[in-house]
């Protein structure tokens, strides 16, 4: 019975793809007369017949495909072509092209720039690209040039089917000489206008370009403060030619509650929770409160960002942490507070410069145990040109970092730190499951000291969910006869990752992971090469992926614990 229901299921199957497979095999446009210009062709293919073939529509009608080719001539400047059906019941048509339009005069009505030249020739074949081309020229190089209100530009064309010539006319609309007026403020409770008023973008009294409005409304919006900023001006320049300017804004809570979740075979679970105001002060001042609980992590931290400190492209970051770490490497109680100025460079650079103060006990596996009062400046340098920070399709990373440690308390020798970290990503979205190549390299290097003079907790380690997978969390690094990692002087990470999307909401990936820590100051691989492989899924949500990685390790499975690591968290691995 059960075979039965499979065979009835195969066929139903069979006789549904059997249906409309003629459908779809019906798409089949053919179009003759175009074979003296392949560039001409392309266009009407790719335009016309490749429109159809991408939508699926299996049965459009002889007269909307023949309306469409003539609007594709007519785009080329072939407004006197003709588009004959050579069959009642096949989309076959002919056309004769007969002679190109072309450009008889360019006048610009009510032009106030008379020294503007367009890129358009007389004697230019009319096509439409060309036309709206130079009409979004001419657009911008008045809004860089003048003062216009209400801005508006349209392109009209005067046909002479005599000799087949056009004219082509642009005209300006809109009131020149307008000026930015007073800006101000209206919807806000918590928010100060004095700091709303840092992301005005223009002048009072200087010339009026509305592009500067939007910055300013686009400003306003990535603050994450507010969720709507509506633009209240006159529809109509006032006579005096300054034009009063008022934002209504919306704004959003300040508060936010945020909980973490991760599993991983080699650190067991662990949770995370975040209270979080963004605006404590009413100038944009961020507070977070933040705590993790894991087998190897248990911590509670606080962070106070201030931004436009000195410099509307600097903020000021302060925090302080407790934190109490337990690895196979070490077991460490620490306290942690940190200041920082953080600068924005550019759109994609960041920098930021700081001193930090640690006061730590650790304890080593062998026994070993110490106090440090390590003082720091730490420097970081970073570039971001992705596309997404938590699902990224395309773009790159970089970034520098390095820190000088001095102990208070000379139970450790000074000592520099050091790290340079490099992503990038290839977006194949045209092909079927729209893959993702993503690539990542992470080398470190620790100057200054011999190992065992550097605290535990500031070597470097490889191996877990965000280093080597398919080993354990440390497990990629150098140990004691024992068997418990030591860590190293130097690291180096590479990654390699194939993503996949089969549906919306469900991916897959592929990775390869390799490298390993080292006891000397730049890796000697001495103790081979770490290489962890695997696969995993993906479930895409609203904010951001959800991710299930399975991996094993291929080279050094001597020094792994296990022979199958599982990764669970969120976002994607890097």
């Amino acid at each position: 019975m059960k075979k039965n229901w499979h065979y009835k299921y195969i066929m139903a199957l069979s006789i549904f793809a059997f249906n409309i497979t003629p459908a779809l095999a019906e798409i089949d446009i053919k179009i003759h007369g175009l074979d003296d210009s392949h560039t001409l062709r392309k266009y009407v293919r790719d335009t016309v017949v490749k429109k159809y073939e991408d939508t699926g529509e299996s049965t459009p009608s002889q007269s909307k495909i023949r309306a469409d080719v003539q609007k594709a001539l007519k785009a080329q400047g072939y407004y006197g072509a003709k588009v004959l059906n050579e069959t009642k019941d096949k989309p076959i048509f002919n056309v004769i092209l007969g002679k190109a339009y072309r450009l008889n005069s360019i006048n610009i009505d009510n032009n106030d720039s008379p020294s503007y030249e367009t890129k358009l020739k007389i004697g230019d074949r009319l096509k439409a690209n060309n036309i709206l081309n130079e009409q979004n020229r001419l657009y911008n190089h008045i809004l860089n040039t003048q003062c216009y209100y209400n801005l508006e530009i349209k392109h009209q064309i005067f046909l002479n089917h005599g000799n087949q010539t056009a004219d082509l006319r642009f005209v300006i609309k809109g009131q020149n000489g307008a000026k930015f007026g007073e800006t101000t403020f209206t919807g806000e409770h918590k928010i100060k206008p004095k700091y709303l008023s840092r992301f005005i973008t223009y002048e009072k009294g200087k010339c009026w370009d509305a592009r500067k409005i939007e910055l300013t409304k686009a400003e306003l919006l990535e603050t994450g403060l507010l969720s709507a900023a509506t633009l209240d001006i006159p529809s109509t320049l006032p006579e005096s030619n300054i034009v009063p300017i008022n934002f209504d804004v919306t704004e959003r809570a300040p508060r936010k509650v945020k909980l973490g979740a991760h599993y991983n075979t080699s650190e067991g679970p662990g949770v995370s929770a975040q209270w979080q105001h963004k605006n404590i002060l009413g100038s944009g001042e961020k507070l977070s409160v933040t705590t993790k609980i894991s087998a190897l992590l248990q911590s509670l931290s606080t962070d106070f960002n201030k931004p436009f400190f000195i410099s509307k492209k600097n903020s000021l970051n302060a925090a302080a942490a407790i934190e109490h770490e337990d690895t196979d490497a070490f077991e460490k109680t620490a306290l942690n507070l940190s200041t920082s100025i953080n600068r924005k460079i550019s759109s994609k650079w960041n920098g930021d410069l700081g001193i930090a103060l640690e006061t730590s006990k650790i304890v080593e596996e062998n026994g070993e145990e110490d106090t440090f009062g390590l003082f720091s400046t730490p420097a970081h340098l970073k570039y971001d040109s992705r596309d997404d920070p938590l699902n990224p399709h395309d773009g790159h990373t970089l970034s520098f970092s390095t820190e000088p440690f001095f102990d208070a308390f000379s139970n450790a020798d000074p000592f520099f730190k050091n790290r340079a970290t490099a992503t990038t990503y290839f977006d194949f979205d045209s092909m079927k499951y729209a893959p993702v190549l993503a690539l990542r390299t992470s080398i470190g290097s620790i100057t200054g000291s011999d190992t065992d003079s550097i605290p535990a907790t500031k070597r470097f380690y490889a191996g877990g969910g965000g280093s080597i997978r398919g080993f354990g969390f440390q497990e990629a690094s150098p140990e004691d006869e024992s068997g418990d990692p030591l860590g190293g002087r130097s690291l180096l990470e590479t990654n390699a990752e194939l993503r996949l999307k089969f549906t919306d909401k469900i991916g897959g990936v592929a990775f390869v992971d390799a490298g390993g820590a080292y006891d000397t100051i730049f890796p000697d691989f001495d103790n081979g090469i770490y290489t962890g492989a695997g696969i995993g899924a993906r479930y895409y949500t609203s904010f951001g992926p959800v991710r299930f990685d399975v991996a094993t390790p291929i080279t050094q499975r001597e020094n792994a614990d296990q022979t199958v690591q599982i990764y669970i968290s969120i976002g994607q691995s890097f």
